[in-house]
């Protein structure tokens, strides 16, 4: 099954995430997003991801929470880029905010001419940042997600500050 864009930077965050926090979790990175872009809610299963894996609950459960709170993540992303890169035809546009959201992830080094002029403050050699009030409203929606999905306060809070520190200190 080919992976969206979204669903890309969504496992990419997601493994910037599972580096800092569990790296023992990357080798199930590619078969629990497969998972999860499938069924997310079944991903996010207790039982089912338990019984299925034969791990710790605290171990198989991870991953697919952290998809979840990514994929809200890079969609916000997705739209502050888009803000930043201006208005232009989607098709056109699609290929400049994946740039510009990779580059945030420190993933990819900037190519010439692929971020226009006007793309604001820290769009130089090492990508992109997030403003401190941008990296405040990642931290607070990863927060919500976590606690929506139901994790305690501690977990939340814990994956919420590897998101933005993925964002902030990755590459």
């Amino acid at each position: 099954m080919a992976r969206t864009e979204d669903e890309r930077l969504t496992v990419e965050l997601t493994g910037l995430v599972l580096e800092r926090e569990a790296p023992d979790e990357l080798v199930l990175l590619d078969g629990t997003s497969t998972e999860y872009f499938d069924d997310p809610q079944a991903a996010l299963a207790v039982r089912s991801r338990d019984e299925a894996l034969g791990f710790g609950l605290e171990l198989a459960l991870l991953t697919p929470y952290v998809l979840a709170i990514a994929s809200a993540v890079v969609q916000v992303l997705v739209e502050v880029a888009k803000g930043v890169l201006g208005d232009a035809a989607k098709k056109e546009l699609t290929p400049h905010v994946v740039t510009w959201v990779r580059r945030v992830m420190r993933r990819d080094e900037p190519a010439a001419g692929t971020v226009p002029d006007g793309a604001g403050e820290g769009a130089g050699e090492a990508g992109p940042a997030l403003t401190a009030q941008q990296a405040r409203s990642v931290h607070d929606l990863a927060h919500r997600r976590a606690l929506d999905l139901g994790l305690d306060e501690n977990r939340a809070a814990l994956l919420a500050d590897a998101v933005v520190g993925g964002l902030v200190v990755a590459g």
